[in-house]
């Protein structure tokens, strides 16, 4: 029953999960689906969805055989179409039945007990009714149960010319005997609708009945289908079970032998742990000798090493002492021969700026010189100078002198050797004053 249960609850998750049925079952209520579920497994359509899966996998052969070979089966989504169209062509006959027999089909206990009301209602209404009317008639009821036409005529005949003369109100009586006839016509009539719902009554009671002991004959066989089932699952479950304790004695024997086997391994590696524990601690005390002896040396040795490295620090200390010292004294002398630099550099700056001012003056004084030195008038008065000195300078005799000068004119030669030095004179200058120009 639980893998039956499980089964059933793989079938409805792939159904909610299905997008290839064509109703999808979300969209009934959850008493609708209770019911689809309950008319699926009662009416064994399981047989009945796997002959239709094998129609349909014949005709995707024929049909689809590429996307077969490329996707594979869709045995999930086609079992699932098969199962909700199972589901909903069973509720669909359901409510064509339910429709056909008057909404009465879903739970018979509950029409029959509604037929029962229904017949013990209408007979609580004839009883009222005779009751009202013995109430009304009291004796008179026995005789009135003849026809009122028979009544009246005995009556007349009785009476005869007397019922004329007699003080009874003939209408008051026909109106009387008419409401008589009434309910004598509505005994009847439910009477016979009495007898109608009985028969009624009898006949769906009969068919419901047989319809319950065929579905009762139904779910006989499902029982026992699945009493047989559970029963060759408990078989079925007994032999695995023996076969699993079977499996976990011989796993019980192995997993014993593993343990005696890593006992007996333990033990050795404690005794062979143990011994290595030993020589470890010697070779420990060893080395905690041998460490001390180091630690001793290398004692003696910082406090040597920090002796040296104490005075070296005093030693560094003094010579940075005596470093600042002269540091300090030549900071002072650099500083007292900036300030005399200082001096010296105003003074410079003050004699260069003169210079440059007497420079600008000599320059201009050049130019004008240049520009207004007179040629002629120089080398004319520089050559009689010239001459002069010459004839002063020289041994010659002044009538040499003279005669020489007849075919030679000294004075001329002479001037325009002075206007040759003054030009050449000027352009120097001028070559010069460019030169200073351009720097």
């Amino acid at each position: 029953m639980k893998n039956k249960n499980q089964d059933f609850e793989e079938k409805s998750q792939e159904i909610e999960e299905g997008t290839t049925s064509i109703v999808q079952v979300e969209d009934m209520t959850v008493d609708e689906i209770q019911l689809t579920e309950q008319l699926y497994y009662s009416a064994g359509l399981d047989p009945i969805v796997d002959a239709g899966i094998k129609d349909y996998d014949r005709k995707i052969e024929q049909e689809n055989k590429l996307i077969n070979k490329v996707f594979g089966t869709r045995g999930s989504d086609v079992r699932g179409y098969g199962e909700a169209v199972a589901r909903r062509v069973s509720y669909a006959i359901y409510n064509l039945l339910n429709t056909q027999y008057g909404g009465r089909v879903g739970n018979m206990k509950s029409y029959i007990m509604s037929l029962e009301e229904e017949r013990d209602h209408a007979n609580r209404r004839y009883d009222d009714l005779m009751g009202r009317v013995i109430g009304i008639l009291s004796d008179e009821y026995k005789d009135l149960r003849t026809d009122s036409q028979e009544f009246i005529e005995k009556l007349t005949k009785t009476l005869g010319d007397d019922l004329k003369d007699a003080k009874i109100d003939q209408k008051a009586l026909a109106e009387r005997l008419a409401d008589i006839d009434g309910l004598r016509a509505q005994i009847t009539t439910l009477s016979n609708e009495k007898e109608q719902l009985k028969e009624k009554h009898e006949s769906q009671t009969a068919e419901l009945k047989s319809e319950h002991k065929e579905e009762i004959r139904n779910l006989e066989m499902q029982i026992d289908s699945l009493n047989k089932e559970q029963v060759k699952l408990n078989d079925k479950h007994e032999s695995q079970i023996a076969e699993l304790k079977n499996q976990h004695k011989e796993e019980v024997r192995n997993l014993e032998a593993q343990i005696d086997s890593l006992n007996k391994e333990q033990i050795k590696l404690n005794d062979r742990h143990e011994s290595q524990i030993d020589s470890l601690n010697k070779e420990q005390v060893k080395l905690n000798e041998k460490h001390e002896s180091q630690i001793a040396e290398l004692k003696s040795e910082h406090k040597e090493e920090t002796g040296n490295l104490k005075s070296q620090i005093d030693a560094l200390n003094k010579e940075t002492v005596r470093l600042n010292e002269d540091h300090q004294a030549q900071v002072a002398d650099l500083e007292l021969k900036i300030e005399g630099l200082e001096s010296e550099k105003n003074t410079i700056t003050n004699a260069l700026t003169e210079l440059r001012k007497d420079y600008k003056e000599l320059k201009t004084a050049l130019l004008t010189l240049a520009e207004t030195v007179p040629d002629e008038e120089t080398g004319k008065k520089q050559s009689e100078d010239l001459y002069k000195f010459i004839l002063k300078d020289s041994k010659v005799p002044s009538a040499v002198l003279k005669g020489v000068d007849q075919f030679i004119d000294f004075k001329k030669y002479l001037v325009m050797a002075v206007e040759n030095g003054v030009k050449e004179v000027c352009t120097r200058i001028e070559k010069i004053l460019t030169t200073a120009r351009s720097e």
